[in-house]
């Protein structure tokens, strides 16, 4: 009887090994056939890969900002010796993030050299050499030529790099005390900057005359504490085609509303209720679908303007960057490890690369390669088979 036990034990065992060998071999052939370059980092990634004049732009968990060229070697990086937000904003002149003082809360013991927590900081894109820094609480901000709009818990403004001149375009108004927190990700198309703020109010905001053009303020009751994942907010905010699209947190409930305003009149054009929410919600468009991840590990492609669902499909680990749209497919990176591509009409898998280590933010294309983080402490870029940068549907890896 023990000899019928162990000869079942060994045969299992070398199934498993085989299993396991045949896996690695398959992920080893992906990774010698299409992966062109890494670069190792002294702590994982988190942060969005930005292509900018053909550089690649993130951050690392180690306080620190790169500027890689697309064949993966180094062009200068910068220690601000705070953590970073994972946002990064590049442009032709600068490179714009902002120090996390939560860190020194939560982790003291990485932070004991950091002097400007909360603080926006200005970096020169072509040296890596640090401009400035913004020595206000800053919450979220944009910049649009020479101009950067930032706000703080109670003030929004407006700061002009080359004249090194600040105008405050609003304050807190005790008369209205939904007019403040703005935390989301700003957006600025002619002259409306469009935002949302900490109670799902979204905004657009005239910056020529400084005023409020129109708001949306949401269902969410100022004063009462969000008992279900408050922690959960999506601060997602996009601009498409005269469209603003947000994604709100339900208060007291772990679900999440995604909608469409008219640009110009704020009128909504469409409501889409995700009921496993959305966290953090990246949000994203291309010319066919907006594209969101839910908590529940699925993605949602939802038509453009009215947002009716399109098709939503489960995924091996969730999403937390935003899906990118390349040539007909929609691309993300997975917690489970891996780079999926679906198709955009139906949402069929018709791509899949596995890795190591899991993918927390969002990856870049350009050029059929396709740029992205690990948890594991490295950069890849991987080259997207031809079959998967054309038209054809292929079939699924």
């Amino acid at each position: 009887m023990k000899s019928v036990m162990m000869r079942n034990i060994i045969i299992w065992v070398m199934i498993l090994v085989s299993f396991t060998m045949f896996f690695n071999f398959i992920s080893n052939y992906k990774k010698n056939k299409y992966e062109i370059w890494s670069y190792s980092l002294p702590k994982l990634s988190t942060s969005p890969i930005i292509i900018f004049d053909d550089t690649l732009y993130f951050t690392d968990k180690k306080n620190k900002i790169y500027s890689l060229s697309k064949n993966g070697h180094l062009n200068w990086k910068i220690d601000l010796k705070c953590p970073l937000q994972k946002k990064l904003i590049v442009d032709k002149d600068h490179v714009l993030t902002r120090t996390n003082a939560s860190y020194i809360t939560f982790y003291p013991h990485s932070t004991k050299d950091c002097k400007n927590p909360e603080k926006l900081h200005i970096i020169n894109r072509k040296n890596g050499l640090l401009d400035r820094i913004k020595k206000t609480k800053v919450l979220s901000y944009q910049k649009i030529a020479d101009e950067i709009y930032y706000s703080t818990t109670t003030e929004l403004f407006k700061f002009n790099i080359e004249q090194k001149k600040q105008i405050q375009i609003f304050d807190f108004n005790l008369n209205d005390v939904r007019l403040g927190g703005f935390d989301s990700d700003f957006h600025i198309n002619g002259l409306y900057l469009y935002m949302k703020n900490q109670y799902q109010d979204v905004f657009a905001i005239d910056t020529k005359s400084n005023k409020v053009a129109w708001r949306f303020n949401s269902e969410w009751k100022i004063g009462e504490e969000d008992l279900i994942d408050r922690n959960q907010r999506s601060q997602s905010l996009i601009y498409d085609d005269n469209v603003i699209y947000t994604v709100n947190k339900v208060q007291h409930s772990s679900a999440a509303d995604v909608y469409a305003f008219d640009a110009n009149t704020g009128r909504i054009l469409g409501r889409h209720h995700i009921e496993a929410g959305a966290s953090p919600g990246r949000l994203s468009s291309s010319n066919r679908n907006i594209y969101v991840s839910s908590n529940d590990g699925r993605v949602h492609a939802m038509s453009k303007r009215n947002l009716y669902p399109v098709w939503d499909v489960p995924v091996r680990g969730r999403v937390l960057g935003a899906l990118v749209p390349y040539e007909g497919r929609v691309y993300a990176g997975t917690q489970a490890g891996g780079i999926i591509g679906l198709d955009e009409k139906t949402g069929k898998r018709l791509y899949y690369y596995p890795t190591r280590h899991p993918i927390p933010g969002t990856p870049a294309i350009e050029d059929g390669i396709i740029y992205f983080a690990t948890n594991g402490g490295s950069i890849h870029a991987v080259r997207l088979p031809e079959e998967h940068t054309s038209d054809s549907t292929g079939g699924e890896n």
